[in-house]
């Protein structure tokens, strides 16, 4: 799944299928673009990627700076379908529990209790050792002239 931004600044979602993303490959394409009304590419989600949610992006890298612990915040994707995105707490086992906040469930873009906005997922890597790092790759569209 591609998260994306529109050229009129909404968020929009863009699945792409495993054969899609084998056939681009083979084509020496990227498996990620951009559609004709898209922006940028805000983030992609595969199963078991790692997302800290809940807190802001200045206060995420407060604490990267700092070395204060983001471990209580670190999510896993579960499972992903069309608008469903299910995250769980990085140290939860228990894959059939559904309680807040060892369990995420993004609905929507918007802004309410399942809002994609109101958990403002961000992308983190995860060293063998344990060290979270930013997630960096942004995909842009060419300015238009």
């Amino acid at each position: 799944m591609i998260g994306r931004r529109t050229i009129d600044n909404e968020l929009q979602e863009h699945v792409v299928t495993f054969w899609e993303a084998v056939q681009r490959i083979r084509k020496k394409e990227s498996p990620y673009q951009l559609p004709l009304d898209g922006r940028m590419i805000m983030s992609t989600l595969h199963i078991n990627d790692c997302f800290i949610l809940g807190l802001s992006h200045k206060e995420i890298y407060h604490r990267l700076n700092n070395g204060v612990s983001l471990w209580e915040h670190v999510y896993r994707v579960q499972r992903i379908s069309s608008k469903y995105y299910e995250f769980r707490h990085v140290y939860d086992l228990n894959v059939y529990d559904q309680t807040y906040p060892n369990y995420i469930r993004i609905l929507n873009f918007g802004n309410k209790k399942t809002g994609w906005l109101t958990h403002n997922p961000f992308k983190v890597s995860i060293s063998i050792l344990g060290d979270i790092t930013p997630f960096y790759k942004l995909l842009k569209v060419p300015e238009m002239h």
